[in-house]
């Protein structure tokens, strides 16, 4: 790590930040001010950063051509209301926007002009210099309200991070005093870590993965974050780095982050066995712990027991270590499923599914069981583990949300009664059935499986739909019927609430 290739990229880059941030920092410092104000909406300030950092780098060749129009693509995320955006003539963006940054000539080509334009529009159409396409999709989906994002002005700690992807969130940090804008990390410089926080957002609503993620970081916020503190610390800082990177650096399928987090708690555990006995060697271990610090942002912990099985073996620990982990783990696992049960009862009810389906929500939710079984045992039947792993998570994650919209309603409504009705109501998760039957093409209302729901916000524009029409109506099934006298009204009122 310390010559070679990488080490002068690194250089480069830190001479580029020094040269760099007394110009720009003054800019990006007026944006956020701009942002503070209501000027500029969040996405906005995202596309400033990227045009004010291009246009100091490349000049009028920040703009690489037109952005091919991407396709349209189901999105199974929760819908936001939708930033504003900020037009390109507004005079309190004269001095940041002006023909130095953004010439006649390069909004000629896109077809766009100074005065009708707004900085989402030039963002949706323009490919940049150097800038990835997923930067392009996230900004405009950011706009729309289908990307969670959160702005910041600093780099959060891991364990900030956890709980936002616990709430089914992210940030995305834009640094801007002169500080910050002059160091790198790991191989990024402060352009490069808000580009990568695109990147995350993007991972974290992958392929319909949004919810079971949010429930992946929900089992490790509310259950593994308190062993981790009180007894798993003492591990040392490797598996810190290990924790950090499962906990905040990480996003894909629930079950490869959650046997990423088995593997690495084993690793963790291994040599803490064996330093005990002294059967490690420190001054080892200790270069391999510096040169991971070195690289902590863009390195993690090995996670493969490869090299410490044959260890255990040699010191007459392995019997002890595999009796000691999976204590440990079960530990882990049956606290998290007695929480989940108390906090989402019924959680663990099985039910049939489409296990082959693209939709997540379509899987079959596994019992108690079924779960403690793929969690513990998934060699017996991988397939069937990482699947039921999966669909549990992705229920989990559902509920979270729901759970937290439930609380926002209590906060803003003030009027328990009204709102217990409302809480049984979205806990009830209500359905939007559609039948194609002549006579009632406005469809029906129907509420009842839990599990029916999979996109609520777009259940409550059907509903906005129903109560313009007058269409809403009582399920035929009993035990499926709103609760309370006035049904009409209370769904009106989630509507407003959720919609404010």
């Amino acid at each position: 790590m310390a010559g070679g290739p990488a080490a002068s990229s690194v250089e480069a880059l830190r001479k580029r930040a020094l040269a760099e941030a007394p110009s720009l920092s003054p800019k990006l410092e007026t944006v956020k001010e701009l942002h503070g104000s209501g000027v500029l909406s969040p996405p906005d300030v995202c596309v400033c950063y990227i045009l004010l950092t291009l246009s100091l780098r490349y000049g009028d060749r920040l703009l690489a051509g037109w952005r091919r129009p991407q396709k349209e693509s189901p999105q199974d995320v929760p819908q936001e209301p939708p930033h504003f955006s900020a037009r390109l003539c507004d005079k309190r963006l004269d001095g940041l926007l002006g023909q130095d940054v953004l010439s006649e000539r390069c909004l000629d080509k896109l077809g766009l002009t100074r005065d009708t334009a707004t900085l989402k529009d030039f963002a949706c159409k323009a490919r940049l210099h150097r800038i990835p396409d997923y930067v392009s999709i996230c900004l405009e989906e950011f706009y729309a309200g289908r990307r969670p994002l959160c702005l910041i002005y600093r780099i959060p700690e891991p364990q900030e991070l956890l709980a936002m992807q616990a709430d089914g969130a992210r940030c995305v940090s834009a640094l801007t005093s002169s500080r910050l804008l002059s160091q790198v990390y790991g191989h990024r410089d402060c352009l490069d870590m808000l580009l990568h926080d695109f990147a995350h957002m993007e991972k974290l609503v992958e392929a319909g993965r949004f919810w079971q993620q949010v429930g992946f970081f929900e089992f490790l916020h509310g259950t593994v974050r308190e062993r981790h503190m009180h007894h798993w610390q003492s591990y040392g800082r490797r598996w810190e780095l290990s924790w950090f990177y499962v906990s905040s650096d990480m996003n894909a399928v629930a079950n490869h982050m959650f046997l990423t987090l088995k593997a690495q708690l084993m690793v963790a555990m291994a040599r803490s066995m064996l330093m005990q006995a002294g059967r490690l060697d420190q001054a080892i271990d200790d270069a391999e712990q510096a040169e991971l610090e070195a690289a902590k942002s863009d390195v993690y912990p090995r996670a493969s027991m490869s090299r410490w099985k044959p260890l255990l073996e040699d010191a007459g620990l392995l019997s002890q270590f595999e009796e000691h982990f999976a204590e440990e783990w079960r530990h882990v696992l049956s606290v998290h499923a007695a929480r989940a049960e108390e906090k989402f009862p019924g959680i663990f009810e099985s039910n049939e599914g489409d296990p082959t389906s693209a939709q997540f929500s379509s899987w079959p939710r596994p019992s108690l069981d079924d779960f403690m079984r793929a969690a513990t045992e998934p060699s017996l039947n991988p397939a069937r583990s990482n699947a039921a792993i999966i669909a549990h998570f992705d229920e989990l994650g559902r509920r979270k949300l729901l759970s937290m919209r439930t609380q926002k309603l209590y906060q803003k409504c003030g009027d328990i009664s009204l709102t217990c009705q409302l809480a049984m109501i979205v806990h009830a998760q209500l359905v939007t059935t559609r039948h194609a039957q002549a006579g009632d093409s406005a469809g029906k209302l129907r509420f009842g499986d839990p599990r029916g729901v999979r996109q609520p916000d777009v259940w409550l524009l059907d509903l906005q739909t129903h109560l313009r029409k007058g269409t809403v109506r009582r399920s035929a099934d009993p035990s499926s019927t709103l609760p309370g006298q006035h049904s009409v009204e209370i769904l009106a009122g989630i509507l407003v609430v959720l919609n404010s």
